[in-house]
């Protein structure tokens, strides 16, 4: 296990992110939003219970390929700990984040508010930036990174010193989930209310906090 996770982060170090045509979140959130598009329309209690039933199908469809996916390669171990450590980068980031917090500084330096309210928007968090001013886009950076480092970092790895790598990707597809449909909307305030709560238990969030209206 420690093998694998030394290998995950200088994979991290050295390459960063896949392109999103590669990314397992990517495929993570392409069956989130298939699944949640056919949602009930109406019907608090059957909204929520599709919403549960969509984490439920996701973890099983994701975990259990990665149990099945350990049984082929785990009699080479070298193989094993080579396959585990790309799996295990891929539900974790540090350099894009950090790159993406250069981008605004970056922008901010050469007094480009435009570009740098851009960056926060597009890797930091899906916030309307377009009236933020320099203090507010420097805090909002801040904040984002501070938020991302636990959501893309420290949890994932957490998940995988508790659990291996079967529940870091349970723990980055809930994540993936609360990211997408967990917000107080007409749409998602029931189908997202499961993922939402389940992210929060998983992250030791308090409910409420994270700001999705």
């Amino acid at each position: 296990m420690v093998l694998t996770l030394l290998l995950a982060i200088v994979l991290d170090i050295l390459f960063g992110d896949p392109p999103n045509r590669f990314h397992p979140v990517a495929a993570m959130g392409s069956l989130i939003r298939f699944l949640a598009d056919r949602a009930p329309a109406k019907g608090k209690v059957q909204q929520f219970i599709y919403g549960a039933a969509l984490i439920v199908i996701g973890l099983a469809v994701f975990t259990v390929s990665l149990i099945v996916l350990n049984i082929f390669v785990s009699q080479d171990t070298w193989l094993a700990i080579a396959v585990n450590a790309f799996l295990l980068k891929a539900v974790f980031s540090m350099r894009c984040l950090l790159e993406a917090g250069r981008e605004v500084e970056r922008a901010l330096m050469k007094n480009d508010l435009v570009e740098a309210r851009r960056v926060v928007s597009w890797h930091l968090g899906s916030r309307d930036t377009s009236a933020l001013d320099e203090g507010h886009v420097a805090s909002a950076t801040t904040e984002s990174l501070a938020e991302n480092l636990t959501d893309s970092f420290i949890a994932p790895l957490l998940a995988f010193a508790v659990g291996g790598l079967p529940l870091a990707w349970a723990y980055r597809f809930v994540n993936t989930a609360d990211a997408m449909i967990g917000y107080h909307t007409e749409r998602y305030e029931h189908v997202g209310k499961f993922a939402a709560r389940l992210n929060e238990m998983a992250t030791f969030e308090e409910a409420g906090v994270s700001g999705k209206e």
